[in-house]
């Protein structure tokens, strides 16, 4: 937080601004959330000299989902033979860190954690991994070079933890990637880490069949043409987010949901 240091001789409103300016920073390079800075400035607050405070705003180990699409990459074969992979990092790439807990997540009909890993580096600019290469089965969703993070394969589970028995979870139900599946490294929270861990424990609970969805299912009731509707999933592919926007009442949210349920 080094524009701290500018706020000597400035009058409030300036000190206000500067002191504001470093604190969103701070919040946005560490990944942090509101009350995790205000936890932050609360305890230097106790203390004269910034320099000599150690403290540790997120004590436990951070975990992760980070997904795999069977579309592009064979997972399943990947964390049966390699103990190492090197995984991409596309979102958060500031707060994962070596040491953190990674859920193994493979989407498609079949969804569900695989794996339990820990990163064993920080995110990194790597190549891909030349044992892994012969498990991609879309070389364009791959860059050669890109943000990646060692992953050491932990466990295999023997009953993998599908998307089925977590649809209905008080707690894991809220998992991001339940929520909006467009991405790579999903945040998991404490109590959705906990949860995890006594489910993979105690064994799979009863399966819930998934119902499938498909396009006619998605298209049913909207009120655009097919066309329309593969324009915007081609486009919601390519770029990971859409805006819809019309009046109130034109099927904006129907529409979302439409896509949100569909296997693309």
């Amino acid at each position: 937080m080094g524009l701290l240091a500018d706020l000597k001789g400035k009058d409030v409103a300036k000190k206000y601004m500067i002191f504001n300016k470093a604190a969103l920073e701070f919040r946005i390079n560490n990944d942090l959330k509101p009350q995790e800075v205000d936890w932050f400035l609360i305890a230097i607050s106790k203390d004269s000299i910034i320099d000599d405070v150690i403290i540790d705003i997120s004590p436990e180990t951070k975990s992760w989902i980070f997904q795999a699409n069977p579309k592009y990459y064979d997972i399943d074969g990947a964390i049966k033979e390699l103990k190492q992979q090197r995984w991409s990092v596309r979102q958060h790439k500031k707060a994962v860190k070596a040491g953190d807990r990674v859920y193994i997540w493979n989407t498609g009909p079949d969804a569900g954690i695989l794996a339990l890993g820990t990163t064993m580096t920080d995110p990194a600019e790597m190549t891909e991994d030349e044992e892994a290469k012969k498990f991609i089965i879309s070389e364009d969703k791959f860059k050669d070079l890109e943000t990646r993070t060692v992953v050491q394969i932990d466990k295999v589970l023997d009953y993998p933890v599908k998307k089925s028995s977590l649809i209905n979870h008080p707690i894991l139900a809220n998992l991001p990637n339940l929520k909006n599946p467009q991405g790579t490294n999903f945040t998991v929270t404490p109590d959705q880490d906990q949860a995890l861990q006594e489910l993979i424990q105690n064994g799979p609970g009863p399966d819930v069949p998934v119902p499938v969805y498909s396009k006619s299912d998605a298209l049913m009731n909207l009120f655009i043409e097919e066309d329309d509707f593969d324009y915007i999933m081609d486009r919601l592919r390519a770029k990971k987010n859409i805006i819809l926007q019309g009046p109130p009442g034109v099927g904006k949210t129907f529409l979302a949901i439409g896509c949100e349920h569909y296997d693309y």
